[in-house]
């Protein structure tokens, strides 16, 4: 049984030594790209081979590690031959295939993939975005047709950390529009990994792509933005916490009015007609010759009688009165209330033996803070604005402070791990070799044997010598352990 022991603690510990030193000689590696489809991993797997550059797929073929020596190396050569690019294909599909023999069809599918994957690789690169997915509907005028359906577009974001701002979404919606013909910025709908709707069809253009959400964390956004500006100079970066809460009014109105002049009259029409007519009767003085009756015979049957002239004019003025027309349309999005919150850090002074004290702000100093507030948000009474300025001291944890003698120059973390494994690999080696192998090479040295009768079975005979009967004695203990 002693034996068997024996044996198996050599070989748990021997296992122990071969599983530490395993790691010893082994280069470092680190994270080249991670969260990689199995397109790309298998693109720059395929190429870190040529290379001859040895790396290690991890998290399902997602992560690449590779010497840490070598990762500059490799993402220059990598960036160099666009890799990886999220799995998209731009305009570099012309470059690999030839258009000779290429129907319309083929042309116009491949133009339309290319600019769906530049618009995606220029969506990626919007800080907060790590991947981005475009799908275009472009439909074609047929022939013969008047009318032709809207440009539509539908694009899916991963976010990194699960939240975006207003503003990159409007962002996003505007570059779409502007690249794509004919597209409008309503028609662009946005979409998360997690399925949720971030700007979707029914937003109107006037409102830039926003539900009301949005443009109201957008307003009190930009408040607080301008609050922090104006007081950084005064308590700091740190020194000022603000909350805002804004009631906007999303009403959009379109109002008309006719206003009219009685006063101010003018000539809307004029017409005007004249008729001038002019009669004579004469009287005839014998009877009916045939001399008159001949061209040319002068007129002597006839005497000159009575005559008429008859002259009229008629005009007609249309007047109306002066008027004006005024159309005003009221935008969503007017802040009809402000309620404002704002904290500031009083002064802190450390003296020369490091204790830091903390003192209040005077009134007269809050008072000027207050003002300055009320100036950068455009206070208004009449909104029934709330403002409150308060001064509390702000809890900050104690920074921490790093012994520069402790410091190594040129080790990171990685060489510190390294070293602390070397370390305990160190300390295990001295143990075994106190603890385990010497008692062994002194059982040896002495001719000792467990099967053959030697020191240990004549100690347990009865009667054995001088020690027989000093079994309980402590020094039994000490022959025992350096027997075993």
């Amino acid at each position: 049984m002693r034996l068997a022991a024996m044996l198996g603690i050599t070989a748990g510990i021997t296992i122990a030594l071969v599983m530490l030193s395993s790691g010893i000689g082994q280069v470092d590696k680190g994270l080249l790209y991670s969260e990689l489809n199995l397109k790309e991993a298998g693109e720059i797997s395929a190429r870190l081979d040529q290379m001859g550059i040895k790396y290690d797929l991890r998290n399902g073929g997602s992560a690449i590690f590779v010497e840490r020596g070598k990762i500059e190396t490799a993402k220059l050569t990598l960036a160099g031959e666009n890799l990886p690019s999220s799995g998209s294909v731009g305009y570099d599909i012309f470059d690999q295939t030839s258009s000779m023999g290429q129907t319309t069809f083929i042309q116009n599918t491949n133009r339309l993939r290319a600019l769906q994957g530049e618009l995606e690789r220029t969506i990626s690169t919007i800080a907060g975005i790590d991947a981005a997915r475009v799908l275009l509907a472009l439909p074609e005028r047929q022939l013969f047709q008047t009318e032709t359906e809207k440009a539509t577009a539908s694009i899916t974001i991963k976010v990194r950390g699960g939240a975006i701002g207003s503003q990159q979404i409007n962002a996003i919606r505007h570059l779409v529009a502007a690249a794509v013909p004919k597209l409008a910025v309503q028609n662009v709908t946005i979409v998360d990994d997690t399925g949720r709707v971030l700007a979707g069809g029914d937003d109107t253009a006037e409102n830039g792509g926003r539900n009301g959400a949005d443009q109201r964390a957008n307003v009190e956004e930009t408040l607080s933005r301008k609050i922090r500006q104006v007081l950084a100079t005064i308590v700091g970066t740190n020194g000022v916490e603000v909350q805002i809460n804004a009631e906007l009014d999303l009403n959009r109105i379109t109002e008309t009015s006719v206003i009219y002049d009685p006063d101010g009259q003018v000539v809307v029409s004029s017409d005007t007609s004249e008729q001038i007519s002019d009669e004579k009767d004469q009287q005839q003085n014998g009877a009916v010759t045939i001399g008159q009756n001949i061209p040319g015979a002068p007129d002597d049957a006839f005497e000159p009688g009575s005559s008429a002239t008859t002259s009229s004019t008629t005009e007609t003025i249309n007047f109306s009165n002066s008027k004006t027309e005024t159309t005003r349309i009221y935008q969503s999005g007017a802040v009809t209330r402000l309620s404002i919150a704002v904290n500031v850090d009083g002064q802190t002074e450390t003296d020369a033996e490091g204790n830091i004290s903390w003192t209040p702000r005077s009134a007269e100093e809050m008072l000027q803070i207050e003002n300055l507030v009320k100036s950068a948000v455009g206070f208004n009474v009449a909104r029934n604005d709330q403002l409150e300025v308060t001064n509390i001291r702000f809890m900050k944890p104690t920074p921490l402070t790093i012994d520069g003698a402790a410091q190594s120059a040129g080790f990171d973390k990685n060489d510190i791990m390294r070293m602390i494994e070397l370390g305990i690999l160190a300390i295990v080696s001295v143990v075994v070799v106190f603890f385990l192998g010497r008692p062994l090479l002194s059982t040896l040295a002495s001719g000792g044997s467990m099967g053959g009768g030697g020191a240990l079975p004549a100690l347990a005979g009865a009667g054995g010598g001088a020690l027989g009967a000093c079994r309980n004695c402590p020094e039994w203990a000490k022959i025992i352990h350096r027997q075993i």
